[in-house]
């Protein structure tokens, strides 16, 4: 028992990230190098109606709201993430500590950030209308040099 309790304490700390995350701290998403900047993003997570990807009903409103922003996607991709496949583009450690406890909004919103962060792109809500594409104000944005 002496034994393994220095074995333990020599170990520990070693890899913090990985002792709690349980994955390294540096790990390439299985998306990364995948993903065109001109990218739609949109989060989607409910309890009952949305837990994953796999059981995923959405609304009728928020279907055709997403069938909105896909009609009129330009020349954009559109990627629509849910809480089970957060990891495919993303490396925890670029979300708060403990993300997947927040409410759907907060954790729509770390998750936004994190994909724009390393994708670059545009978020959009699941309440958005999207009327036009937006490659004119892309474009508009890019001949400026704006970036953000």
């Amino acid at each position: 028992l002496r034994a393994q309790w220095h074995r333990d304490i020599e170990t520990a700390g070693k890899h913090p990230y990985t002792e709690i995350a349980g994955e390294p701290a540096l790990k390439l998403p299985r998306m990364y190098g995948t993903i065109p900047e001109k990218t739609i993003w949109l989060y989607w997570y409910h309890p009952q109606t949305c837990p994953n990807s796999a059981n995923c009903v959405l609304s009728p409103k928020r279907q055709l709201l997403l069938d909105s922003i896909i009609h009129n996607k330009g020349s954009f991709r559109v990627e629509l993430v849910h809480k089970d496949q957060v990891d495919e583009f993303v490396n925890y450690v670029e979300l708060p500590f403990r993300w997947q406890e927040l409410a759907p909004k907060l954790q729509q919103g770390a998750v936004t950030n994190a994909l724009l962060a390393r994708y670059g792109g545009v978020a959009l809500d699941l309440c958005t209308c999207l009327l036009r594409p937006l490659d004119d104000y892309w474009n508009e944005m890019v001949a400026k040099g704006a970036s953000f």
